[in-house]
Parts: C-alpha cells; sequence; structure tokens
C-alpha cells in the first residue's frame, strides 16, 4: 500500500503505524453477527413487491439493496468520486472556480459560477491525503448502526431528526467498539462527524457521493422496468422507487454540480435516461403514498422535474 502513488486511496495507518486497508476492516465487520444481520436485509424495502424475495431484489437493482454490500459500494463510489476530483482540471488563476465548463451538460453551462463569490469556497473541492482517507473510511462504515435491531435501514424521505439522532449515538458506539483499539478517537470522532454532519467540508462532500449512489440505483430501477418478463407490479414498483429518488435528489443534485465533478459525470451519463423517465412516469405512481404523503410526494417529484426541465 505504501509504495502505490495513491496509496491513501485503498488504506491508512493505525495508532501503531501499521497499515490496514479499509476492505479488510469491512471483511471483519461482514463476518460479525452484526455485519451477518446486515446481510440479510433489503434496502429500498419499501418499494420492493411481496412476491419479490431479497435476493431478486438486489440481482434487479445491484448491490447498493443489499444493507451490507451497499457499504462496499458506496466506498467504490466513493473511490471514483476522489479520483474524478483529483484528475479534474486545476484553477486557472484564482479568479476561476474549479472545473468552470462541464464537459458534457452543455445545456447546464449558464448555472455555473463566475466567480468565488458566488460559489461555495471553490477551493475545498479538493482534498488533502488525510481528508481523502476519513472519506472512504466513513463510507465502508457510514451504515454500521444499522445492524441495531431497534434501527434498521430507512427510507431517505422517511427518516425524521429523532432517527437521523438515535443513528448517530449508535454508530458513534459502535465505531469505539469495533475501531476503538485500532484507530484514535480523533479518526473515528471525524468519521463520525462526516456521516452525520453535512454542514461541513468532509460531510458535503460524503453526502454528495451517497446522493450520487442514490441516483445510480434508481437509474438502474428503471433500467430494469424494460423487460417484458416483468409483472405490472413490479414494473409499478420499479417505478415507484425511481420516481422517489429523482423528487430528492435531482434537484440537490443540480446544485451541486458546479462544484464537485463527480456529479457532473453523474448527471452527463443519466441525461438520457432521466429525461425518459421524466416524461414516462405517470402519476398514478403517486397514488401507492398513503394519504398524507400523497401530495407532498407529487409536488416534491413536480418540482424535481420542473428543475430538470428548466436546465
Amino acid at each position: 500500500m505504501a509504495e502505490t502513488p495513491h496509496a491513501f486511496l485503498s488504506g491508512m495507518r493505525d495508532q501503531d503505524g501499521n497499515e490496514i486497508e479499509f476492505l479488510d476492516l469491512h471483511r471483519r465487520f461482514a463476518e460479525t453477527p452484526m455485519g451477518q444481520a446486515l446481510a440479510t436485509k433489503a434496502r429500498y424495502d419499501r418499494y420492493r413487491p411481496d412476491s419479490i424475495p431479497p435476493a431478486e431484489w438486489e440481482r434487479l437493482l445491484g448491490r447498493d439493496v443489499n444493507n451490507l454490500k451497499h457499504m462496499e459500494l458506496t466506498y467504490e463510489l466513493a473511490q471514483t468520486f476522489l479520483k474524478d476530483m483529483m484528475t479534474a482540471n486545476p484553477p486557472t488563476d484564482e479568479r476561476d472556480p474549479i472545473l468552470v465548463e462541464p464537459r458534457a451538460l452543455t445545456h447546464l453551462r449558464h448555472a455555473t459560477p463566475k466567480n468565488p463569490e458566488q460559489s461555495n469556497d471553490w477551493w475545498d473541492a479538493r482534498f488533502s491525503a488525510r481528508e481523502i482517507q476519513i472519506l472512504l473510511l466513513t463510507a465502508i462504515v457510514h451504515d454500521w448502526a444499522e445492524a441495531d435491531p431497534t434501527l434498521g435501514d430507512i427510507t431517505y424521505d422517511l427518516k425524521k431528526d429523532t432517527d437521523e439522532k438515535k443513528e448517530s449515538q449508535i454508530l458513534i458506539l459502535m465505531l469505539r467498539n469495533q475501531l476503538g483499539e485500532v484507530l484514535s478517537p480523533e479518526t473515528l470522532e471525524t468519521v463520525h462527524k462526516t456521516a452525520t454532519d453535512r454542514t461541513g467540508k468532509l460531510g458535503e462532500a460524503f453526502n454528495v457521493i451517497e446522493r450520487i449512489g442514490y441516483l445510480r440505483t434508481a437509474l438502474n430501477a428503471w433500467r430494469a422496468t424494460d423487460n417484458p418478463t416483468h409483472s405490472e407490479e413490479l414494473i409499478n414498483s420499479l417505478q415507484w422507487l425511481c420516481s422517489n429518488v429523482l423528487g430528492n435528489q435531482i434537484p440537490a443534485l443540480l446544485k451541486l454540480f458546479p462544484h464537485y465533478e463527480g456529479v457532473r459525470k453523474a448527471l452527463d451519463a443519466a441525461v438520457p435516461i432521466i429525461d425518459e423517465a421524466f416524461k414516462t412516469i405517470p402519476d398514478s405512481l403517486f397514488d401507492r403514498y398513503p394519504e398524507p404523503e400523497r401530495e407532498i410526494q407529487r409536488g416534491k417529484y413536480l418540482s424535481a422535474k420542473a428543475a430538470w426541465d428548466h436546465f
């Protein structure tokens, strides 16, 4: 690990100076009863028809819908995100924000800030080796708390402040119990803050990585609808999942893309599918929500569609 140019993308040193691999930490956790419990849980379970077992759900949508494998995938997405940041063209002078021109989303070009006063401290888009390690470690451990039987995975738009507070408390305890003899308290506190506080530099970046992951799963769901052997129930469920993610994530991603090359690439690759989904998703899908949520979710989706169409 130490001999490679970007060794910090795969591991870090422990308190004794020994090298540890992030994936090794994941494998060790996967072998614990908590890891084994997560391996049996499906994410996006709200949208999974009763007729589709979790293993089939995972086959349709990929590792992201497995509660344990989701963290390994998030780690890989984080690596790609950070490599994009490291290889992006640097600013030519201090007046230009990083990554001024989108490479393919030319129809979004006008949204890019023209000077640093219009952006959020553009130089913060670049990370030190230590910050990269923190982001990657966060990715590989961030959902450990969901192994707690009193918590579990809660759909993005249903998660309440009380849920997030409880998850935060469980996560820091698990980090200390599992890694307290390996990593310093300072490292564990920073990882915890990165996973739970979106207002800081690292917290915002990790939140971006998670949003890219949500979008990826929505695109997988939409692709899976193009199968004539699927039942109408399954196709409607996949469309429902996609509509929910687009409604929650598109407005945020459109705001973030001028500052992060990874967001640019994700949206660029997704343009045809997002266009098709927004044109095709029927209004009747929103009847699948409980009545108190129905109009709220419809409004969020229509606002996201309008934002996408505008840009």
